[in-house]
């Protein structure tokens, strides 16, 4: 009788079938993880981007509570050089800006006057400033230029984002008032001075062609209503928006657009004063 041995494997067609199956099978799986890593990014930028917009509009309103004088609005004021990046208006493109003025889209800033920390006490440049008047003002300025202006090393530097370069930063700007007093005239130049990121990704007010948001006025002064009521403005209204753009390398036609609260409304609150008009004695 003859005996006829067999050896068990696969053929060339099965192993083909096999390497396919575990191809398609590991497709999905990698699939899957990079759409739940990307879900998780958005959602913790989402997260970060809110947080980031809310803190900034907080601040903001706490200095206007703070005031002695808020600039009302049609005024022009300029902020250092008109070649400083970290100062330059994102709609005119230099350092002058006019505060709710009657033009569309506004300039985006705010500005005010703070009374000293300790009122009576010396403000010199020497080094006591606890006795001066303060001078703030809160600007969104396009994120290339904010770039520009700060080295990759610096503090201030967000770090480049290619897919962003149209979108705004808000920018928190103040002086010491040295020699100040409330009897002079308020002024309308400002120079010298410390500029520092406050809030990165801001939505641009004035819409850039090809963003799909909407346009909104940032900063809305309120005048005030009683003839006897000091020269400058009684309120402000902060509207805020944030923008940002997710994806991969340099172009924006595939990356996913993130805009909050939604595509058309901004955050909005409304401060008032409590210090406006009064007068500290130095």
């Amino acid at each position: 009788m003859k005996n006829t041995s067999y050896i068990n494997g696969f053929t060339l067609l099965e192993m083909l079938i096999g390497m396919l199956m575990t191809t398609l099978v590991m497709g999905a799986i990698v699939g899957y993880f990079q759409s739940s890593t990307r879900a998780s990014y958005i959602s913790v930028s989402r997260a970060e981007m809110q947080q980031d917009v809310v803190n900034a509009q907080q601040i903001i309103a706490g200095r206007l509570r703070e005031a002695w004088y808020i600039y009302p609005s049609g005024t022009t004021i300029s902020l250092g050089s008109g070649t400083a990046k970290t100062r330059m208006n994102p709609i005119t493109g230099n350092n002058t800006w006019n505060i709710d003025g009657p033009t569309i889209p506004k300039d985006p800033i705010v500005a005010m006057i703070l009374p000293p920390q300790v009122p009576g006490d010396i403000c010199n440049s020497g080094g006591v400033t606890s006795g001066c008047y303060r001078f703030y003002a809160y600007y969104a300025e396009k994120r290339s230029d904010w770039l520009t202006g700060n080295a990759p090393s610096s503090a201030e530097n967000p770090g480049d984002d290619p897919l962003n370069t149209d979108v705004w930063v808000l920018v928190q700007y103040n002086i010491n008032l040295f020699g100040f007093t409330p009897t002079m005239t308020i002024p309308s130049s400002i120079a010298g001075g410390n500029a520092s990121l406050l809030a990165d990704y801001i939505a641009p007010s004035n819409v850039p062609a090809g963003m799909p948001s909407t346009p909104y006025t940032m900063f809305t002064i309120i005048s005030p209503t009683l003839p006897t009521a000091p020269a400058g403005a009684a309120g402000v209204t902060i509207n805020l928006a944030t923008f940002r753009r997710i994806g991969s390398g340099s172009t924006s036609l595939s990356s996913t657009v993130l805009r909050y609260p939604d595509a058309t409304s901004t955050y909005s609150l409304t401060s008032f004063p409590t210090n406006l008009g009064k007068i500290v004695q130095n």
